[in-house]
């Protein structure tokens, strides 16, 4: 109610129908009632719409009659709580002699809604409902006493449900104190048998904790004797954990020195390569110009063996064309004198007798310094041009 989902307490009223009937009491630290009120004092109070204050009158028609804590009723909080006119008219007509019930301060109904304004039609049926009870005076409505003895017949009716499932619920109270006092009877007897066990289990260890107490000296010597080792053994770790570093700073400036020398050998190696290549390329133009040299020789040698060939060839043919002039002569002198007086012959000059001994008798390479020379010299500028320039 107090959170307006009013489809859930409708429904709350069909499933539960007991709870339109209970009070609802705040006591204080003495026991004193605080408040009480009935749902439909709260459906009321909080503004609940017309067809749910119809469910809860139906579901407990008397409800319109009961006066809370403070002597209201539904009908003095309608007007307080300035509640829909439809709301106000189902109070009338449920409960009609409410315009007449004062509360603990003597207020009518009408006097909680002074700030209200009603309609002809609310104004003209409180007056006649008022009027009427003015009139009749203690006498009762004759749908009061209808619903006076439904809501007794509806309580009686409850009241032995009530009681009969209380008496179920006894029934049921007694069978599970029974299974819980056999079962609790089996849990005290299996909790004893657990308990003797581990009574005996704390005997056994109680004698060997007096047994490890007789050998405790002993065992303090031992521990006293393995606390030494144990330091002797941290110490002898922490030397090697040292000796360890040590080894292992020295071992990266030894990958270090290597990875120079490796680096250092890879130069080296890059400039031989570079090296030998250019000697291969200076043996390959030193052999190029060799055969250059040796074509070249070869060709004067050719050209000087054919001249030659055809010095010789003239000289004789001129020898024989002299001899064969001077034959008839002198064939007689030519006999007798000995053969170096043909090369003083008149008709033969000096200088064709030494070009004609030279024609004849060719000079040997070794024997010609100067070309000996001319050679050297050009040996020896391929040699330099071969062996220097390439490094540098």
């Amino acid at each position: 109610l107090e959170s307006s989902q009013w489809n859930n307490v409708c429904s709350r009223c069909q499933t539960h129908p007991e709870e339109v009937l209970t009070w609802v009491v705040r006591r204080d630290a003495n026991g004193n009632v605080r408040w009480k009120l009935l749902p439909l004092h709260a459906a009321v109070i909080f503004k609940a719409p017309l067809s749910l204050i119809g469910d809860l009158l139906k579901a407990h028609p008397i409800a319109a009659a009961q006066r809370d804590d403070q002597g209201l009723l539904p009908l003095h909080l309608a007007f307080r709580h300035k509640s829909n006119e439809p709301v106000i008219e189902k109070l009338f007509s449920q409960y009609p002699v409410g315009v007449m019930v004062k509360d603990q301060r003597g207020r009518f109904p009408l006097d909680h809604g002074k700030e209200m304004t009603f309609s002809a039609k609310l104004v003209g049926l409180y007056a006649e409902t008022f009027t009427k009870c003015q009139n009749t005076g203690a006498q009762e409505f004759p749908n009061e006493a209808e619903m006076k003895s439904t809501y007794e017949n509806r309580l009686t009716t409850m009241k032995g449900a009530y009681e009969a499932r209380i008496l179920s619920l006894l029934k049921s109270h007694e069978e599970t104190r029974e299974t819980m006092k056999i079962q609790a009877d089996k849990d005290l007897q299996r909790n004893n048998e657990i308990h003797m066990e581990e009574i005996e289990e704390m005997k056994v260890q109680l004698a060997r904790s007096k047994m490890a107490g007789e050998r405790a000296p002993a065992l303090e010597g031992e521990i006293q004797a393995l606390s030494i080792s144990l330091g002797d053994a941290n110490r002898e770790l922490t030397a090697l954990r040292r000796l360890v570093r040590e080894q292992n700073e020295q071992k990266k400036l030894l990958l270090e020195e290597t990875r120079n020398i490796l680096k250092d050998q890879i130069a080296v190696r890059d400039r031989c390569n570079k090296q030998q290549e250019q000697l291969d390329q200076a043996q390959k133009l030193r052999e190029q110009l060799l055969r250059t040299l040796l074509q070249k020789e070869n060709g004067k040698t050719t050209q000087t063996s054919n001249e030659i060939c055809r010095l010789s060839n003239d000289s004789v043919a001129r020898a024989e064309k002299l001899l064969s002039k001077f034959s008839l002569g002198r064939s007689d002198l030519a006999i007798e004198e000995p053969p170096r007086k043909l090369a003083t012959s008149p008709y033969q000059t000096q200088e064709n007798v030494q070009r004609d001994s030279h024609l004849l008798y060719p000079a040997d390479t070794e024997d010609n310094p100067s070309d000996c020379g001319d050679h050297g010299d050009d040996i020896s500028e391929i040699t330099e041009s071969s062996y220097v320039r390439p490094f540098g």
